[in-house]
């Protein structure tokens, strides 16, 4: 069960990078760390289960880190949305 969550998330970070593959690196991570604060926020929702919050909350500030880089990810994504010029 674990080792199918695993390789269904690493599949999902492939293809994430493989849509991504004409742009910068800056704007993978960004990407990479909404999705993984969109997925955290359903887990929240729906089963009151708070991933990051369970895998870096022994670090006193970790979590506002890792929520504030989700945010500002989501942030960078939305100008880059309006700026691009593809």
């Amino acid at each position: 069960m674990l080792q199918n969550l695993v390789c269904d998330t690493l599949n999902m970070y492939l293809t994430i990078f493989y849509m991504c593959s004409n742009k910068g690196m800056l704007y993978k991570v960004a990407a990479v760390l909404t999705v993984v604060g969109g997925l955290n926020w359903g887990l929240v929702a729906f089963f009151d289960f708070d991933l990051v919050q369970f895998l870096v909350g022994s670090f006193e500030m970790m979590p506002d880190i890792v929520y504030g880089l989700v945010g500002l990810s989501a942030l960078y994504l939305t100008i880059s949305c309006f700026t691009s010029k593809d």
